[in-house]
């Protein structure tokens, strides 16, 4: 019944899209609150009955996060987001420079590069 509550728990908090502190705090009430729940009915509850007073870890997350502000959803997608648009620009940078260097010496190396200028005479 342990392992089934801590994993209760983790689902809720993988679902939870906020800051830490909020998500911490969060955490702690709902740990809480089902302790309670669990002392109020002397023990004798299942993982269903916790889902069906509380609800599934879908469900309580979506209406955790309809009380956010969506300032601080936002903040925590931005972070991410800005990560992820740098990481993808420094490697779409290295691309384009190994491509031009594979072009630029494969011209070198093959003599290519250099332009001649032919005369095909002049139409009648």
């Amino acid at each position: 019944m342990q392992e089934d509550i801590r994993q209760y728990y983790c689902d809720v908090e993988s679902l939870l899209v906020c800051n830490p502190k909020t998500k911490r705090r969060f955490l702690g009430e709902l740990r809480n609150d089902v302790q309670a729940f669990i002392k109020e009915h002397e023990g004798n509850v299942s993982m269903e009955d916790i889902q069906d007073f509380f609800g599934t870890p879908e469900t309580i997350a979506s209406g955790f996060l309809e009380t956010l502000v969506s300032k601080d959803i936002k903040k925590a997608i931005s972070w991410k987001k800005v990560l992820l648009i740098g990481i993808g620009l420094v490697i779409l940078a290295l691309a384009l420079w190994i491509v031009i260097s594979l072009i630029d010496g494969h011209l070198a190396a093959t003599g290519s590069g250099d332009s001649y200028l032919v005369d095909y005479g002049t139409l009648n």
